[in-house]
């Protein structure tokens, strides 16, 4: 395998999240990404002239074309002049990727994530080449999460000059999800009477008429289902006709992920409601976790600390009161039922948490959600008040899941 430089990785990894084009003034520190760009045949790259007309640039695209686009500043005082257009995309909630480097002379800024913070959804700093995809990913996972809006990513020129033998290709696996109370049946017909052995979370890989797949027993609808992983892309629209074809008798329809049925079901998604940092006694999946196995693994003498000294905050269910919160959310920011947003929740005057999932539920006819709030605010039907851009909402804690339509979930 050969050796690539960083600017290549950066480039390769920008192009894998979707980046087709990347605004930027070339300047010391940076030859290397903007080799790496124009390596890179999927992305176009704008050499622009001053960095504020640069962010003004980014934001008007994203805003434009509905797609994250990335902004290339030099450290310092390059920075500070990208500071007006990368605001403003804050504001308005424009996907952007600031892409910095670190200072070689004292005129830059010593602390420039710090700096940022302030104006971006999420800030970080890359030490190694190899660390850049990692980087880069959970850059673009913020960006997806929530409300969208700038990310900053710095990259130091040591970084961008050096090599490494790290290898980014997109994976050859499409996810197809069979859903409902009639699945079994389905599946069982396509696949064969395994498909009843198969227990929740676990899979097994396959193929049906040659086409070779993974088949799981997951989904994010809250019903018994199943997810079908296609391992050759060429293959796509064959398995789609033959599940389908199968499927007619049943009276399949196809149709997407559904989000308030994931919160309606008490599912969470991870960076919407759960992050790296939270840990699962916080989240109510302490249950899945085996503190008396004789195996080790990662984090567990952490996690014996934390359930001796118990958690100082929760993850519960809520239920926001009043009318659909899709009359107080403008219909031209979140279509349909469902908010992304973070909304801060208070008590009085005191900021306690915030709200990640929300929705209006059509079959419940009520708003409900999840919040992040101290372990002293977690007992149902404890009140607080949540603050969202729009309007003060008044909520209260219950329980999960808002829903079961009358499925069991197989322990077996």
């Amino acid at each position: 395998m050969s050796r690539i430089t960083g600017g290549q990785v950066l480039a390769r990894a920008l192009a894998l999240e979707g980046i087709e084009v990347v605004f930027g003034v070339p300047g010391a520190g940076q030859y290397e990404a903007v080799d790496g760009l124009y390596l890179e045949p999927n992305i176009r790259y704008i050499g622009t002239r001053h960095e504020q007309a640069t962010s003004y640039m980014v934001d008007g695209y994203a805003r434009v074309s509905g797609k994250p686009a990335a902004i290339r500043v030099l450290p310092g005082a390059g920075m500070y002049n990208s500071m007006a257009g990368i605001t403003g995309a804050y504001n308005q909630g424009s996907p952007m990727v600031v892409i910095s480097g670190d200072g070689h002379n004292d005129r830059h800024v010593e602390d420039e994530i710090g700096f940022v913070k302030g104006i971006t959804k999420w800030a970080a700093k890359v030490d190694e080449a190899s660390d850049i995809p990692d980087a880069v990913h959970e850059a673009f996972s913020e960006i997806r999460s929530g409300r969208s809006g700038p990310v900053y990513l710095q990259v130091p020129h040591r970084v961008l000059a050096g090599t490494t033998d790290i290898e980014l290709r997109e994976p050859d696996v499409s996810p197809l999800q069979v859903q409902g109370p009639k699945s079994r049946a389905l599946m069982t017909e396509l696949f064969g009477s395994w498909i009843n052995d198969l227990k929740y979370y676990w899979c097994k890989q396959t193929e049906i008429k040659g086409i070779p797949v993974v088949v799981s027993r997951t989904g994010w609808s809250g019903e018994i289902g199943y997810e079908v992983y296609l391992r050759d892309g060429k293959k796509g629209a064959e398995l789609y006709a033959m599940i389908m074809a199968a499927g007619e008798k049943h009276k399949i329809a196809p149709t997407g992920p559904s989000q308030i049925r994931r919160v309606e079901a008490g599912i969470f998604s991870y960076f919407q409601d759960m992050r790296v940092t939270d840990n699962p006694f916080e989240i109510g999946m302490d249950r899945l976790v085996d503190l008396e196995m004789e195996a080790d693994f990662v984090g567990k003498e952490a996690l014996k600390k934390i359930k001796k000294e118990g958690i100082k905050r929760k993850l519960v269910g809520i239920e926001i009161l009043g009318d659909p919160i899709s009359k107080v959310v403008p219909p031209q920011y979140t279509p349909g039922y469902f908010v992304p947003d973070h909304w801060p929740v208070f008590d009085d005057k005191k900021e306690i948490g915030y709200v990640t999932s929300k929705c209006f539920s059509p079959r419940l006819k009520k708003n409900i959600g999840y919040a992040f709030i101290p372990i002293e605010y977690a007992k149902n039907d404890t009140e607080f008040e949540i603050r969202s851009p729009y309007a003060n909402l008044k909520a209260k804690v219950v329980p999960l899941p808002f829903f079961d339509p009358k499925k069991r979930i197989p322990i077996k």
